[in-house]
């Protein structure tokens, strides 16, 4: 009597087992999320000529990518191993600014970036070019 009763409990833990192994394996995986706490940022030729134009700083633009609204997010890792996100939000100063920005790591690649979503009133090209870097400092190590 107590093989067989050796033999069921082991049938039922394997069983036990298997149904969890399952469940784990059929569990979607979880997306990337945008990270806010970035440690360098990077610009495009182009992003810098339209927030010339626009009159927009990066200091608008480090706002809007910690506190905007994540409008879409573009994800295959089978194309481009870094995710694509479109940000929008407000500045300090009332402007309504859509940033067009790549994460890879812990940095964030500007592309492009519209006040009020009107492109339309630069004479900026979008060509392709090299990334001008600016690294992220700490403002209260330079006074220290």
């Amino acid at each position: 009597m107590k093989g067989r009763n050796v033999i069921i409990s082991l049938v039922f833990v394997l069983a036990l087992l298997v149904i969890v192994f399952i469940k784990i394996r059929n569990e979607p995986r979880k997306k990337p999320g945008f990270n806010r706490n970035f440690s360098k940022m990077e610009y495009s030729e182009y992003a810098l000529c339209l927030m010339d134009c626009q009159q927009i700083t990066a200091n608008d633009i480090t706002h809007i990518l910690r506190n905007g609204e994540v409008l879409s997010m573009s994800l295959d890792l089978r194309k481009q191993p870094c995710p694509f996100y479109i940000v929008k939000g407000i500045t300090k100063k009332g402007v309504s600014i859509e940033v067009f920005v790549t994460q890879c790591g812990r940095a964030n690649k500007i592309s492009r970036c519209y006040k009020n979503s009107d492109p339309s009133t630069c004479n900026c090209r979008e060509e392709k070019v090299l990334k001008i870097s600016f690294i992220k400092l700490k403002i209260d190590a330079l006074f220290a």
